[in-house]
């Protein structure tokens, strides 16, 4: 006889006490990889996929600290007119930094501060052909992302396979006024980030990440702001600025995760659980 047919022994003889006390033991038994999915995800942002993809080769120990800044140093002397484009299409790497072996299937992001919302790319070059994400090549091999929205375009899914622990996803996204005007590229940093554009601190937007795990419930990482933690304005925001006196390309990264429910919460899961299946019983009795 096994553990949970003991206890529905108990159950059925009204041995509460005796019923408690098995399911106590036996969620302490539980660990990360007993029915319980958690995971850990990064998120970094800037205005170049490649500058993103260096981060990830520098931290893999795969480049050197020289070879990170000559590539930062390149991006930063990109032609203006693309470098302020680029501000209105950052590039984003999602990490799946998880020590059990899941899955990072969907990224969200909900755009708080009003005024704004996400697009399907400005032209036709931009390469997004109509799609709310543009996946770039230097994701992960067999790493993919495609993009929805939500409710309404203030809320952007980005759907990922083939991202397991280790993996990495890298794309674009594109941030529209609302109203649309064709002059203005407004910056991600003062839409994304909370920063301060020029009249004051922005809304952060929301992020959140669900990771998925075979013969278990997907579980979804509770929503929290993504924050640049700028010290004062940005500059460069939404203004084409001199070649020569240009911005250092910059990259802003944020961590979350999900642990591993309290004893406590695991026993009282288990408890219901026993406790339906008892119920069930018994109206079938």
């Amino acid at each position: 006889m096994n553990h949970i047919q003991q206890i529905r022994v108990l159950f059925a003889h009204r041995n509460w006490l005796g019923a408690l006390v098995a399911v106590s033991l036996i969620s302490q038994l539980a660990t990360p990889t007993y029915g319980v999915v958690v995971g850990d995800f990064e998120v970094l942002v800037a205005e170049s996929p490649r500058f993103l993809e260096a981060v990830l080769k520098f931290n893999r120990g795969q480049i050197t600290q020289s070879q990170l800044n000559v590539i930062r140093d390149e991006e930063s002397c990109k032609n203006p007119s693309i470098r302020l484009h680029d501000r209105n299409r950052p590039a984003i790497m999602v990490i799946n930094k998880s020590a059990q072996a899941n899955q990072l299937t969907q990224f969200v992001i909900d755009i708080q501060q009003t005024g704004y919302d996400f697009g399907v790319g400005d032209i036709a070059t931009d390469g997004f052909n109509s799609q709310p994400v543009m996946k770039s090549d230097k994701s992960d091999a067999g790493v993919g992302a495609t993009g929805v929205f939500g409710t309404d375009h203030t809320q952007l899914v980005v759907n990922l396979t083939g991202l397991a622990a280790g993996m990495a996803a890298i794309f674009r996204v594109d941030l529209d006024p609302v109203p649309v005007v064709d002059t203005l590229f407004p910056d991600y940093r003062a839409i994304l980030l909370g920063g301060d554009a020029g009249n004051g601190p922005t809304a952060p937007s929301l992020i959140s990440a669900t990771f998925a795990m075979a013969g278990m419930p997907d579980r979804k990482v509770p929503p929290q702001e993504w924050q640049g933690n700028f010290s004062g304005p940005i500059t460069g925001a939404g203004t084409l600025e001199v070649y020569h006196l240009q911005t250092v390309s910059e990259m802003f990264g944020t961590d979350g995760g999900i642990g591993v429910p309290e004893p406590a919460s695991l026993a009282m899961m288990a408890m219901c659980g026993i406790c339906l299946v008892g119920l069930g019983r018994k109206r079938l009795s």
